[in-house]
């Protein structure tokens, strides 16, 4: 996702800072904190690979005193990984070679503006890949019993609660085919009696805790009863219990 990690090249082990740990983590935090696409602060383009900052709250970030901040800095500037304008107010870090360091990590909406106001502090770091995460986890992965299923039935309405309805109705007891199945009937029912949309049954009602699709179940064993949990009830059982409940009548 962008902005949600860094790349690390193995040839930064012949980097000829990787030997000395301030200068390292210096640098590496600032490929952490350089803004993945253009962003604002105080109205000022903060552009890709950039990022605001200071001396101390480099320090406060990285565990390094201020003098061992500034040392690293110089030596990162020395070698041309870092450049710094600094403002009166605060200093714009930048990255140099940020694309190169980071090749594949492409820009999403690079050409919005970001109009979100920036906080009081004088550390800005684009996270707009929260938002994108977000949106992910928010994504409904179908099956493809429920797809057919949905296919069929006659009411597009509400696909996420009754995907929801269909696999409770799984962990009843009720296989994918006698689902799909039902839905068959049911929209062949509502064809050959032109049932307005209005009058058919969402899909989470049809799918709900009172089963009402068992009306469309194949009948199994000469017509016997379905339970809750999708097993056959033998009518000729019932029966034979009825029988004997009436012998036991006479007798008493």
């Amino acid at each position: 996702m962008q902005g949600d990690y860094i790349k690390l090249s193995r040839k930064m082990l012949d980097w000829e800072w990787y030997k000395n740990n301030n200068t390292k983590i210096l640098f590496l935090h600032c490929l952490l904190k350089a803004n993945w696409k253009d962003g604002k602060f105080e109205n000022n383009v903060i552009k890709r690979g950039e990022f605001v900052t200071s001396l101390p709250t480099l320090a406060l970030e990285t565990g390094l005193t201020v003098r061992q901040v500034r040392t690293a800095l110089n030596h990162l500037k020395t070698t041309g990984e870092l450049t710094v304008r600094t403002t009166s107010k605060y200093s714009i870090f930048t990255v140099n070679n940020y694309n190169a360091y980071q090749s594949n990590d492409r820009q999403v909406d690079s050409q919005v503006t970001d109009k979100r106001q920036t906080n009081d502090s004088q550390v800005t770091t684009i996270e707009e890949s929260k938002n994108l995460r977000m949106k992910e986890c928010k994504k409904i992965i179908y099956t493809c019993a429920f797809e057919e299923f949905w296919k069929i039935y006659p009411r597009k309405k509400d696909k996420g609660n009754a995907f929801k309805k269909f696999n409770a109705r799984l962990n009843s007891g009720f296989s994918e085919n006698e689902l799909i199945g039902a839905a068959k009937k049911y929209a062949e029912e509502c064809v050959k009696n032109s049932t307005e949309e209005k009058y058919i049954k969402h899909a989470t009602t049809f799918l709900s805790d009172t089963t009402p699709f068992i009306d469309y179940l194949d009948k199994k064993d000469g017509g016997g009863n379905i339970g809750n949990n999708g097993t056959v009830i033998d009518g000729s059982a019932a029966k034979g219990e009825d029988s004997k409940a009436g012998i036991r009548e006479v007798f008493v």
